[in-house]
């Protein structure tokens, strides 16, 4: 099922950070590239930063192993609310409140962290407005997944996340979205 240009939006916004990661890694990786090649050009016999671009190669490569999950961006996420909905198996609202001196709140922040029955999450970030087409989204593509937070809905995810719902469903603390007015 297609999603709507709405939710698209809500998407795309959400999933900018990641895509920043990802343009400020090739940009790093061109710098390095260029920095080499520079070397190599200046000193043909004795390139002084071999060493250095294999030590940044092999950071690179650490870091993205590590945080592989995080660099899926808007195509692979409109594609799992397209195609593969029933991957998404739980979805955490996360309200921050940014207060000056601890008294006055100057902004409020909307996240939502998105977990697949894979491991792979995404935090979506999205203005007060589109709220509203989040949930309408959701609730047209993934009516299925658990909605909320509770310490015992995170040890269930981290403890067995392929079964993640039907535990949640036998425990009695399984919610969708529609057992909430929003």
């Amino acid at each position: 099922m297609m999603i709507s240009k709405e939710f698209k939006k809500v998407l795309k916004k959400g999933t900018i950070q990641d895509r920043i990661m990802v343009i400020v890694y090739v940009v790093l990786f061109i710098f390095v590239f260029i920095a080499y090649t520079v070397d190599l050009i200046l000193n043909p016999d004795e390139p002084q930063s071999f060493g250095m671009l294999i030590a940044l190669f092999i950071v690179f490569g650490i870091v993205y192993l590590f945080n592989r999950d995080k660099f899926k961006g808007l195509k692979y996420w409109t594609e799992i609310f397209e195609d593969h909905p029933e991957e998404l198996v739980w979805i955490k609202p996360i309200e921050t409140s940014h207060t000056v001196a601890l008294v006055l709140t100057v902004n409020t922040s909307y996240k939502y962290e998105l977990f697949l029955e894979n491991g792979s999450k995404l935090i979506l970030e999205t203005a007060k407005e589109r709220i509203p087409e989040f949930y309408k989204g959701i609730r047209i593509h993934a009516p299925h997944a658990h909605f909320g937070y509770s310490r015992e809905i995170k040890k269930l995810y981290k403890k067995d996340k392929k079964n993640f719902l039907k535990n949640a469903k036998e425990k009695g603390l399984f919610r969708s979205i529609s057992d909430y007015s929003l």
